[in-house]
């Protein structure tokens, strides 16, 4: 089951983290598509997935940039890479394999399942906005307020919906 993660996408999320001067300097973004694309159920759960990219992150990420793990971002400036923001980038790259999934009940199932064993905006926000279906109107709510209470505003802003 080959996921249909475009490396757009894969290039964008990292852009905002990175830089682009890392993304036309190392294989991240076609690597990080490789792993994504590859993902399937019957081979790897969705936590595995998410240590290999997270590994593939910090590996790519660490050799380029050195100890310092700073990136020059597109305005100049030197951005300082801390592992909170490898967490977070990790969470957005496997958020783009949970966009491209199927709205099957077995995904919605998977993505349930992760977001109850990892912390993810992600899963929560692709819960959120693909599988209403499968969620009560309470159910819904709840996870609309956790969202708030838990991630900044500036992370949600643009895709919950109020109150």
């Amino acid at each position: 089951m080959a996921a249909s993660v475009s490396e757009d996408s894969v290039r964008q999320a990292l852009r905002l983290w990175v830089g682009m001067d890392v993304i036309d300097n190392t294989s991240i973004s076609r690597e990080a598509v490789t792993l994504l694309r590859r993902y399937s159920p019957f081979r790897q759960s969705l936590s595995e997935l998410r240590d290999a990219v997270e590994t593939l992150l910090l590996g790519i990420l660490h050799r380029f940039l050195g100890v310092s793990m700073s990136a020059r971002m597109e305005d100049g400036c030197f951005r300082r890479i801390l592992m909170r923001d490898i967490v977070a980038l990790t969470d957005d790259l496997v958020g783009i394999l949970f966009d491209s999934l199927a709205v099957y009940s077995v995904n919605y199932e998977l993505i349930s399942a992760y977001s109850l064993s990892h912390e993810s905006l992600a899963a929560l926000r692709v819960l959120y906005q693909k599988y209403e279906q499968w969620m009560k109107p309470d159910e819904r709510a709840v996870l609309a307020a956790m969202i708030r209470r838990v991630y900044p505003k500036e992370r949600y802003e643009q895709w919950l919906c109020l109150p």
